[in-house]
C-alpha cells in the first residue's frame, strides 16, 4: 500500500490516525449511505449491495473497459503537502 501513497497520506491526524486511514474510512461510510455497499457486512467486509454490483456492471459494458482499461490510473492531480 505504501508505494501508492503519498507522503502527505502517511501523515498522522490529530487523532492519531495517518491521514489515508481517516479518508478510507470516510469513503466507506459514504459508499455506505448511497447504498453502494452493504450496511449488514461484517467488520473489515466491504461487500457491494446490489446497487454497488450493478454499478460495477455498468462500469464493466462501457466500451473502454476490458483488459486494456486503465482503472489502476489516478483519476485525480496529485494532492499538494504542505511544507
Amino acid at each position: 500500500m505504501k508505494l501508492h501513497l503519498l507522503p502527505g497520506d502517511l501523515a498522522l491526524l490529530s487523532s492519531g490516525e495517518p491521514r489515508w486511514w481517516n479518508a478510507t474510512q470516510f469513503e466507506r461510510y459514504a459508499l455506505r449511505e448511497e447504498g453502494y455497499l452493504r450496511g449488514d457486512s461484517s467488520r473489515g467486509v466491504w461487500e457491494l449491495s446490489k446497487k454497488g454490483a450493478g454499478f460495477v456492471d455498468h462500469l464493466l459494458a462501457m466500451p473502454d473497459a476490458g483488459e486494456d482499461a486503465d482503472f489502476d490510473r489516478p483519476r485525480s492531480a496529485p494532492r499538494k503537502t504542505e511544507p
